[in-house]
């Protein structure tokens, strides 16, 4: 497996870091996103996880919390587009610099 890691330090407040996926042909009404995140710091930032397909932008999954454990988490979204579709993973920088964000 393979992740990404976000350091947030020398960056300001609502920065964003995003990483996109090529161009998904037309998944059908079962498709599904599945991820694990990490998300540790004083004032930590946010995740979005976004779908783009048509033109538009919709959100899947938004996570915005520290609760002070050194743990990974796993989340999801149910995807179901029958169109082209890509998704941007994108983390935006919280008030504070001492805080840390990696997807899985």
């Amino acid at each position: 497996s393979s992740g990404i890691n976000a350091e947030y330090g020398g960056r300001s407040p609502g920065d964003s870091a995003i990483i996109s996926t090529p161009t998904v042909d037309r998944a059908g009404p079962r498709c599904e996103i599945n991820f694990w995140y990490h998300m540790m710091g004083q004032n930590m930032g946010h995740l979005n996880v976004w779908m783009m397909a048509n033109s538009a932008k919709t959100l899947l999954a938004k996570k915005s919390f520290d609760n002070g454990a050194d743990v990974w988490f796993e989340s999801g979204a149910f995807i179901g587009q029958q169109t082209d579709f890509s998704i941007m993973i994108e983390g935006i920088v919280g008030s504070s610099y001492t805080s840390d964000l990696a997807i899985d």
